[in-house]
């Protein structure tokens, strides 16, 4: 019996040990993730400016996107639709579009299109403290993924764990930029072993009514770093 109550004893010890080491790792952690999107281009950003959630995200590539191979793809317009889910920078992708695509030098391969959608995305603070990133992961359908078809040779699946992009200033018509330059590997029954997404997205949050506010991620104003 005592031998039965010293393991008790210690297990509860245990358990509060590793409770308060996860406790610890989760306030590191948290401190670059208080970020919430902004309607004004300040940091950090008042309750009253911030996006709350259930908001549509709009995000639009007026250069195109880039798929570069082999084999290259270029798509004149792309476009990307999702929502917040929280008060803070979290929500999912529910649309991504790839129009007008065409494989340079030849005209094979002419279709885009996204896989496992939604996807979720969420602003954080990179660790320097002076830049924002998004992380785009899997929905719990799959990876990111984008579907290559090719007439007469077998489609090609792109796709990643975790998309991570930049989040910039710099926008033609003042707005916030997701900047996505990353390698994505072949999957499945790929034929080729590898491409790269490289695109920037304007962004912009739209009201309920259809007006569009400015969508700057942001620290919440209550969180010290």
């Amino acid at each position: 019996m005592r031998l039965i109550k010293m393991f008790g004893l210690a297990a509860i010890a245990v358990g509060a040990f590793m409770a308060f080491l996860g406790a610890t790792s989760a306030s590191a952690v948290t401190s670059l993730e208080q970020v919430v999107l902004c309607k004004k281009l300040v940091d950090p950003c008042p309750v009253v400016d911030q996006v709350p959630s259930g908001l549509i995200i709009h995000g639009t590539a007026p250069l195109g996107v880039e798929l570069l191979g082999p084999p290259d793809v270029y798509c004149l317009t792309s476009e990307v639709l999702g929502e917040t889910t929280t008060g803070l920078a979290h929500g999912k992708i529910t649309s991504m579009a790839f129009n007008h695509c065409l494989e340079l030098p030849s005209t094979l391969c002419t279709a885009v299109t996204s896989k496992n959608l939604p996807w979720l995305i969420k602003a954080e603070l990179k660790s320097d403290h002076t830049e924002y990133e998004a992380l785009v992961t899997s929905g719990g359908t799959g990876d990111p993924s984008a579907l290559l078809q090719c007439p007469n040779t077998a489609d090609c699946t792109f796709g990643a764990v975790t998309v991570l992009g930049e989040i910039l200033h710099g926008g033609a018509s003042g707005l916030a930029l997701l900047d996505i330059l990353q390698e994505l590997p072949g999957k499945g029954l790929c034929f080729f072993t590898s491409g790269v997404w490289h695109a920037k997205y304007e962004l912009k949050c739209l009201l309920p009514t259809g007006t569009s506010v400015g969508c700057w991620p942001s620290m919440h104003q209550n969180v010290v770093l």
